[in-house]
């Protein structure tokens, strides 16, 4: 005989009591599961919050303070960093900072010796006698070789830098001869004026720095050359890649080379439309000599070279790098007119 089945009776105040055990279980697991929660968030995410609200990664907050990294390129570059002076009857007088760019004592300036002997002052407060080597034309950076030095030399970083970035200034103290380092950022990068050499396109423009000596190192970094200050506003600077230009021509003996003076016109830089209404900085012809190569190949003051060649001219490529060779084909636009002219050389 099959068992009748039974039935479980609760009361009403029974259930509610059930209920509310249930409930409590609830929140009290999902306090725990939040907090737990929590700590996992915290462990693995990859940005956290500064005071301003701001979000930082992680990977950016564990980094080498600048102080640290300011001592660390003094330590390992100021002994490439020189006072370049003149001997007075009061002492000396500074005129220039100069960084050594080859381990055989040479060092670079943005300014000229003249005609004064010239002694460098470096680390150690000696004054060293530095031979004015030669000026590079396209570039006007001067070269000056010391007398029975060997020297680390700065590399040189040929890449542009970026606008925004970050750089130290060093050169020394005109009063104690020792390192003096500042910060500052590259604000902008402009068309170089007309009272610029031929060979530089672009200007950096930094931060306006204090006490500025012209020839300063201006290092990225990585401690490498991004460019030497060029006068002494402190806002002004030759970039390295034009260093490096200059850098190569002196090994090469060519410090007097000027492919404008041979073909006889000169060019600026500045914002122009091309033939599709675009505007660019465009290399724009400023003079032609009479009787010159230019002249002869109808080159004309207003000219846009927009090629050399097959080459396109654009103002982040070294235009001075493509006037080589015998016949130099070039593409202009002129009164909103694409057109060809040839410079011919005579061979030599």
């Amino acid at each position: 005989m099959a068992s009748e089945p039974k039935t479980v009776k609760f009361s009403l105040g029974m259930l509610i009591a059930i209920v509310a055990l249930l409930a409590c279980v609830g929140a009290i697991g999902g306090y725990i599961g939040s907090h737990i929660n929590k700590t996992a968030r915290i462990e693995v995410s990859p940005s956290s919050q500064n005071s301003s609200g701001t979000m930082i990664p992680v990977s950016q907050q564990v980094t080498v303070s600048p102080g640290k990294l300011a001592s660390d390129v003094v330590a390992s570059k100021s002994k490439s960093i020189f006072l370049l002076v003149h001997k007075t009857a009061k002492g000396v007088k500074v005129f220039a900072t100069g960084v050594a760019v080859t381990n055989d004592g040479i060092i670079a300036s943005t300014q000229n010796g003249g005609t004064d002997p010239v002694f460098a002052l470096g680390e150690d407060a000696t004054l060293i006698e530095a031979t004015q080597i030669g000026t590079d034309v396209l570039t006007g950076i001067h070269f000056f070789k010391l007398q029975n030095a060997l020297i680390n030399p700065i590399d040189v970083n040929q890449t542009t830098p970026k606008i925004g970035s970050t750089f130290l200034v060093l050169s020394r103290s005109s009063v104690t001869t020792s390192p003096l380092i500042q910060e500052t950022i590259m604000s902008q990068i402009h068309p170089a004026s007309a009272d610029t050499p031929e060979g530089i396109q672009q200007i950096g423009g930094i931060q306006m720095i204090t006490n500025a000596v012209p020839g300063s190192a201006i290092l990225d970094e990585d401690g490498k050359l991004a460019g030497l200050l060029l006068t002494d506003d402190g806002s002004s600077v030759v970039l390295a890649s034009d260093v490096a230009q200059a850098i190569s021509r002196l090994s090469s003996n060519t410090l007097s080379y000027n492919p404008f003076t041979d073909l006889g016109f000169t060019i600026s830089w500045s914002l122009q439309e091309d033939a599709q209404s675009h505007l660019g900085i465009k290399a724009v012809v400023q003079s032609v000599a009479p009787k010159s190569i230019a002249s002869q190949g109808e080159l004309k003051t207003g000219d846009i070279i927009t090629a050399v060649n097959t080459s396109t001219v654009s103002w982040d490529s070294n235009i001075t790098n493509l006037l080589t060779g015998n016949q130099i084909q070039l593409t202009v636009l002129r009164n909103g007119i694409s057109t060809s002219i040839t410079l011919a050389k005579q061979a030599s």
